[in-house]
């Protein structure tokens, strides 16, 4: 594939064609039963679908070049060794399983993030298989101090190309940044509903709209702080003290996560799962005699990623 140009198409996301099927059925049912409230509701559902159109799809060009992503507009080269994952939300969790629909494929690197839209002109299994074999299956060795100790104990043991290390990222989680052009639409539509409906009285002298309008803004600002609530968790700073890490290798684990600190041997691990039910991203679910781990998703490699490292270090897990 290198050499090959992605590029994505305009195609309209299918939350904008939802909320735009709600909002015309909303004014369809004000014209039959002659209810301008369902008409004047229909703001929101209508601003809604024109704010995903426009903040919650991202347009990309790019080409796959030998070292990395080639960008033209402006001149960029990310290089695949800066990977530190590739992930698809709506694709079967096991690599191993194509896909046969296209999907949002979310990449994440040291110097951000980068989403490739399901509306490229190449099909994006290729681009995820081509993607995941540059991927670098290891993190950084520069790990907690805790943990630095069995590191080097494990490589001398099985040797480095079999001990993988995890330290903390230095950049936002995978589901904030796949939530943020959400948020960022519902704020937008929010605000614009909010202010429509406190004007609505002055013209219909209907003072209830008035509690719709201030509500709607309570709720922008709402979803605004939350979102910068998340950016702050998601910040490396508030692991500063206590950086969590990760190393897996065939003699077993030591993690550091929060208040979890230790190492076991894979003899006291009973399964280990990719994902939780009923949850629709990707994690590292460890099941015990009497007790589930759950990694976080703050490791400079995302939870798939480990997940492989640990089926190529344990099979039989």
């Amino acid at each position: 594939m290198i050499g090959t140009v992605v590029e994505s198409g305009v195609g309209l996301p299918f939350g904008s064609i939802f909320w735009a099927a709600v909002a015309l059925a909303q004014l369809l049912g004000a014209a039959l039963l002659q209810n301008h409230h369902l008409a004047l509701g229909a703001i929101f559902p209508a601003t809604l679908a024109v704010s995903l159109r426009f903040l919650g799809r991202t347009r990309c060009r790019f080409t796959l070049g030998a070292s990395g992503f080639e960008f033209s507009d402006p001149a960029d080269i990310l290089a695949y060794t800066r990977m530190l994952g590739a992930w698809a939300p709506r694709r079967p969790a096991d690599p191993d399983r194509a896909a046969h629909a296209q999907f949002d494929l979310h990449v994440l690197h040291d110097r951000g993030h980068l989403l490739i839209p399901s509306t490229t002109t190449t099909p994006s299994e290729e681009i995820y298989r081509f993607l995941q074999a540059r991927i670098p299956p290891s993190g950084t060795r520069e790990i907690n101090p805790t943990l630095r100790g069995y590191l080097e104990e494990q490589v001398r043991k099985y040797g480095a190309e079999r001990v993988f290390s995890y330290g903390v990222r230095r950049v936002q989680g995978r589901i904030a940044r796949l939530r943020r052009s959400f948020a960022l639409a519902a704020t937008a539509s929010l605000t614009a509903s909010g202010l429509f409906w406190l004007l609505v009285p002055f013209v219909t002298g209907a003072p209830e709209w008035r509690i719709a309008g201030g509500l709607s803004l309570f709720l922008a600002v709402l979803l605004l702080a939350i979102g910068l609530q998340a950016d702050v968790a998601a910040s490396p700073l508030t692991n500063a003290l206590r950086p969590p890490a990760l190393v897996v290798s065939p003699g077993g684990i030591a993690l550091i996560q929060g208040a979890l600190s230790g190492t076991m041997t894979w003899d006291e691990v009973k399964s280990v799962s990719p994902r939780l039910p009923m949850v629709n991203y990707s994690t590292v679910v460890f099941e015990l005699s009497g007790a589930t781990i759950v990694l976080q998703d703050v490791f400079d490699r995302p939870p798939d990623v480990i997940y492989q490292s640990i089926l190529q270090v344990c099979p039989s897990i």
